[in-house]
């Protein structure tokens, strides 16, 4: 072999281990550039500052059973990358962890106990179906503080979930937000359950509305208003023009017993001035869900469908408040309409079903009754607002900042009464509360357009893809560098 030869064979050989070390070395020590044009898989603003302020330790474990099928595991990659880019911005405070409670049942212990749950999956075979149980979801530590992420089985909303719970457990101070309802004792005891959770997030402070409301606070909610007076309308009215923020939970009915009669609020003016209106019906649903009724001896509960049940596919998948939400109990629920006044940005969080009917007054709530449907319809039930609302009182004044509007046609979602039977209404109502006053509605648009059009690789497809590359080349190099040597040869 002549010298010439050996050196060509040499350098190959060079470039060769040179790319085999950098493919050993790359997994190991990575970092993301996103060239999409909308930044996409960027974390927001908003994660970024929290990922960034964060001036303790905050150990993030990811539980994942190692015996979950593998388009799961797809999602656990993704996941690990999310979690790295929360790292790279804050290494020294932020560490991550994968765990496998498959392989230390004594670890599977400890996270089951601090309320991360197993659940089952089906894998399919080509001979049989069987259904297999494990773990998938992240606990936070932060502290003496920990908050659960449980059962992960798709990325969506990751980062909504992530940068909500870490603000959660490293806020120095809680964020203030408004409590407005006819009476403050009844209020204590008809919604124990949501009250007790809203405190442990936030500062809540109980308000009448009846002196200009602090423009500090983050939030303002409103539960079963009753006849508000003009001047409690007017300051309402003016902390939403200057960039408030309102959750409305609206009855249009007053219960008793069996029966009901129509109330008014007081707010209607106010909603009127947008472009909305809250109809004095209730649904009558398809689905009925579980109520409980009161007659002189005992507590009966008998499924009603002025209690209807709203499946997944008639609410807003795509939105971090009803992502997660396998379906919603709306007692006496009254629709809305909406006639656009203004150029505000209008989601329909919640629809009836498409074969639902609506119940006018007389209100019969006995739940022996049979409410025919007729004419079926489908009716917005639950409705967000965002954008420069307009004053009622000095329509002439601009605003200068966005706001945002939340309508429910029932406040009983929020009332122990319903969650007892009903516990995803309180996760509805804590995930709308925290969208509004954790800073997060930046996340939104990421959340909702981090679609894959193509389906990602499996591990193995993605590590044969690593290592073709890395030889394809230099064999290139190598057949086009002999193919030379033997034309230059025959020249001679």
């Amino acid at each position: 072999m002549t010298t010439s030869i050996k050196t060509h064979l040499l350098n190959t050989l060079y470039i060769l281990i040179g790319l085999t070390l950098l493919v050993m070395l790359v997994p190991a020590n990575t970092y993301r550039w996103d060239l999409t044009e909308n930044n996409a898989y960027e974390l927001s603003e908003f994660s970024q500052h929290i990922a960034t302020s964060i001036d303790d330790m905050v150990q993030i474990h990811l539980y994942f059973s190692s015996r979950f099928p593998s388009h799961l595991h797809l999602v656990k990659d993704h996941v690990l990358s999310v979690l790295d880019t929360y790292r790279q911005l804050n290494p020294n405070y932020i560490q991550i962890k994968e765990l496998d409670p498959d392989e230390n049942p004594a670890l599977a212990h400890t996270a089951a106990t601090m309320g991360l749950p197993k659940f089952q999956v089906k894998v399919n075979t080509p001979d049989r179906s069987t259904m297999m149980s494990g773990m998938a979801g992240i606990i936070i530590y932060y502290q003496d503080q920990q908050h659960i992420i449980p059962m992960i089985l798709h990325s969506d909303n990751l980062e909504f979930k992530l940068s909500i719970g870490i603000h959660q457990l490293i806020q120095k101070t809680p964020t203030k937000i408004g409590l407005i309802s006819p009476s403050i004792s009844q209020t204590k005891q008809h919604y124990q359950v949501f009250l007790k959770q809203l405190q442990e997030r936030y500062d809540v402070q109980s308000s009448l509305a009846d002196t200009p409301i602090d423009p500090s606070l983050k939030s303002l909610l409103i539960l079963h208003p009753k006849q508000l007076s003009e001047n409690q309308l007017n300051n309402i009215d003016q902390y939403l023009h200057n960039g408030g923020q309102v959750v409305l939970l609206n009855d249009s009915i007053e219960i008793h017993g069996n029966h009901a009669t129509p109330i008014k609020s007081g707010l209607e003016p106010l909603l009127k001035n947008i472009g909305i209106q809250i109809q004095p019906e209730l649904i009558i649903g398809d689905l009925a869900g579980l109520a409980p009724f009161y007659n002189q001896v005992e507590q009966l509960n008998t499924p009603s469908p002025l209690w209807p049940v709203i499946k997944r596919g008639f609410m807003r998948t795509d939105h971090p408040i009803t992502n997660e939400i396998p379906q919603l109990t709306l007692p006496y629920v009254s629709p809305y309409q909406y006639t656009p006044r203004y150029p505000l940005r209008h989601t329909i969080l919640v629809n009836s079903s498409p074969q639902s009917a609506l119940l006018s007054a007389p209100y019969n709530l006995d739940p022996q009754h049979t409410h025919l449907i007729t004419s079926p319809q489908q009716y917005p039930l639950i409705g967000l607002w965002t954008g420069r609302f307009p004053s009622l009182f000095n329509p002439e004044q601009l605003a200068t900042k966005k706001g945002t509007l939340s309508v429910i046609g029932t406040s009983l979602v929020a009332q122990d009464i319903s969650i007892k039977f009903h516990p995803n209404n309180l996760s509805f109502m804590l995930n709308l509360m925290d969208y509004l006053n954790l800073g997060s509605q930046d996340i939104l648009p990421k959340a909702v357009t981090q679609h894959r059009p193509l389906p990602p690789l499996s591990p193995q497809t993605k590590r044969q893809l690593q290592w073709g590359i890395t030889f394809l080349s230099p064999g290139l190099i190598l057949i086009i560098g002999l193919l030379i040597y033997i034309k230059r040869k025959n020249q001679i």
